[in-house]
């Protein structure tokens, strides 16, 4: 799995008709390795005991975000 595998380049047709990446799509659609598939599950698994609580950054994002919002900012979160 790599990243030169998913990155739309259009051709200048492309950009002037605002076309679908057709190929970023069809490139998403292939089956991964088992390897590849057994790394994702773990990621996945290990992202899933983050969540609520347990995620000291997120916690830490929304008491910011908050008080940010009490100031009437509009804060840019990603």
């Amino acid at each position: 799995m790599t990243k030169e595998g998913y990155v739309h380049d259009p051709t200048e047709q492309e950009q002037a008709v605002d076309a679908s990446p057709t190929v970023v799509i069809e490139q998403g659609q292939q089956s991964y390795k088992d390897t590849d598939k057994r790394k994702l599950k773990a990621f996945v698994q290990a992202a899933e005991k983050l969540r609520g609580e347990k995620d000291q950054k997120l916690q830490s994002c929304i008491t910011t975000v908050d008080s940010l919002l009490k100031e009437e900012m509009n804060p840019i979160v990603w």
